[in-house]
């Protein structure tokens, strides 16, 4: 494998990883100011597919600080990874390791708890995340376990 395979590779990584952590920061800035509204059009979007019990909203902002501490974490990781993904490769782990997690956690309770369309859009929304960043992250420790 030649080194232009490596700097491709590790160049679409910090690539995909810089569109992660815009997303992670766009999406707590989200929750932060706007959490009545996120759960208001995630219950509108479901009752247009046909969700019959909206998501309640939940009294307090335990869960937000606990998102908040989340999101920032994976947002530091992918941007760090973005300024050197060859020193950083080691912080994706992470991430993919929240993603699964809140990838399973939801279809758990989806199917087990409460048929609520929030919970199946968290899904939807971070297991393809899962998958993107599998594949450029396996992609690019290759080709560097390949060339070193």
């Amino acid at each position: 494998m030649s080194a232009l395979s490596v700097n491709k590779d590790t160049q679409i990584l910090r690539i995909a990883m810089f569109f992660f952590g815009v997303v992670f920061l766009g999406t707590d800035i989200v929750f932060l100011v706007f959490p009545h509204e996120l759960f208001d059009y995630t219950n509108l979007v479901g009752s247009y597919l046909g969700f019959t019990e909206d998501y309640p909203f939940p009294n307090g902002k335990f869960w937000l600080i606990l998102t908040n501490a989340m999101m920032l974490m994976i947002t530091y990781s992918s941007f760090k990874v973005t300024i050197n993904p060859r020193d950083n490769i080691s912080l994706i782990p992470l991430i993919l390791i929240a993603k699964l997690t809140s990838s399973a956690t939801a279809l758990t309770y989806f199917f087990i708890e409460d048929n609520y369309f929030a919970y199946l859009l968290i899904f939807i929304v971070d297991f393809p995340i899962f998958l993107a960043i599998s594949y450029f992250y396996n992609k690019a420790k290759q080709a560097v376990r390949i060339f070193s």
